[in-house]
């Protein structure tokens, strides 16, 4: 686990190093959403380390919002009209999640329906890590006493979700700062040559 944990940290590692100094476009959509996805990598760190330092339902509890972070990013790039960026920016934004995911998969290059499967398996469990509820809950009790019980399987099923989610926001960010050199490498890292 200690193995799989230092892996998460790089990848988060390697990730910022490609974000120094990258610059990205000014206007209003694609900086919203290029504020998005440095939210899933900020995210992304938290849950390392946390899970480093055993606070696993803390960790459990920013997976949503990792996913969250990286759907609405998306959201906003490629469907939000402009009404719909004001209410964003006013915190008034009425749109559920699903809509906006189902927006989302009506783009080309989401069309695959992979991120309403991934809601529509997972999103209960998502929400009651987040919210406290039984899922999240069931997770402390044991025999002898009350504490976090988590199977490895269960923490690297995590990790891996939001190391995943990571990349692809990285990969977004490549695209809207127009850096194919950046979108090449995200790729070939998602690929398993890891050797960037």
């Amino acid at each position: 686990m200690e193995t799989r944990i230092a892996r998460s940290q790089a990848l988060n590692d390697w990730i910022n190093a490609k974000l120094d100094g990258l610059k990205t476009p000014s206007n209003t959509r694609p900086l919203l959403s290029a504020s998005c996805m440095d939210l899933v990598f900020e995210h992304h760190r938290a849950v390392g380390l946390l899970v480093a330092n055993g606070l696993v339902g803390s960790a459990f509890a920013l997976i949503r919002v990792v996913f969250e972070s990286y759907i609405r990013g998306l959201w906003i790039d490629l469907c939000a009209n402009e009404a719909q960026l004001k209410k964003f920016e006013n915190d008034k934004l009425d749109v559920s999640f699903g809509k906006m995911i189902g927006a989302v998969e009506k783009t080309d290059g989401f069309d695959s329906q992979v991120l309403s499967q991934v809601k529509s398996c997972w999103w209960s469990p998502m929400n009651s890590y987040t919210h406290s509820g039984f899922v999240a809950v069931s997770r402390r009790i044991n025999r002898d006493e009350i504490s976090a019980v988590y199977d490895d399987s269960e923490i690297l099923e995590a990790l891996n979700f939001v190391d995943t989610i990571s990349q692809l926001a990285l990969g977004y960010v490549a695209l809207l700062a127009h850096d194919q050199t950046l979108a090449d490498a995200v790729l070939k890292k998602m690929g398993g040559s890891g050797s960037e």
